[in-house]
């Protein structure tokens, strides 16, 4: 696949960025009442977005194995990311065993390994659908300090920062944690197609830990985004356009 199709990136820090691993989530280990939270929290997003005079429906689909993407057409969206999980995982500590005979692996260390191991196998989905929405509205190239009523750049680029008022509920913009939270792989992709608008865009967020890849350190966040010839330095993550397909 070449550069010029969509894919994961994640841009490489900078000498003086501080290295820091994303506290709110589970790292690639699930609790107990992620079905809860999930349900919730994906609910709560759609009501918050209804465009009004119609119901809000939201959907939840799971494929299974039986309905799952294929390997080969899988790599399509994950392109990029597979090296990047493989960083995380090598770098992960083991700890002593309990009769301080051998080495093993803590919790969060098996779960990534499994993570890694994930995108070399049919890929399992879960889908979430919201119906009589706004969907993500806003201006796409917008990344400033704080974007008040822009939704797209609060889903995307932005965390414990609201885009909503301070009666609305979840207005920490913390609730979308739970969509990586929820994946093995700790990653998710977003289509959204905005009122007035004939296009579909398209835009992926990854949340792993801080890292390093060829000498080279990455932070956290990655996202699947239109091909961009631009340098780290320089890069913008924007959507792809169902126009681009």
């Amino acid at each position: 696949m070449g550069e010029a199709t969509p894919h994961w990136r994640f841009a490489e820090m900078t000498p003086a960025q501080i290295a820091e691993n994303p506290v709110q989530g589970e790292f690639f280990t699930s609790a107990a009442d992620m079905p809860e939270r999930l349900v919730r929290e994906a609910i709560q997003n759609s009501m918050d977005a209804a465009l009004g005079g119609e119901p809000v429906r939201v959907r939840f689909a799971f494929s299974g194995i039986d309905h799952s993407v294929p390997t080969h057409r899988a790599m399509d969206y994950l392109n990029g990311l597979t090296e990047h999980l493989d960083a995380v995982a090598v770098e992960q500590p083991a700890r002593p065993r309990d009769d301080g005979a051998a080495s093993q692996f803590n919790d969060e260390t098996q779960a990534v390994y499994r993570a890694a191991r994930l995108v070399d196998q049919p890929l399992e989905w879960l889908v979430v659908e919201d119906f009589g929405t706004r969907g993500l509205t806003g201006n796409i190239k917008a990344n400033g300090a704080n974007e008040p009523g822009n939704n797209f750049w609060g889903f995307f680029r932005q965390f414990g920062i609201s885009t909503k008022g301070e009666d609305a509920a979840g207005s920490w913009g913390l609730g979308k944690w739970v969509f990586p939270d929820a994946s093995q792989i700790n990653a998710f992709l977003a289509l959204t197609r905005r009122p007035g608008e004939t296009e579909s865009l398209l835009m992926g967020l990854a949340i792993l830990k801080t890292h390093e890849r060829d000498g080279r350190r990455y932070p956290a966040y990655g996202h699947y985004a239109a091909s961009d010839p631009a340098a780290d330095s320089e890069w913008f993550q924007l959507p792809v356009r169902s126009s681009d397909s």
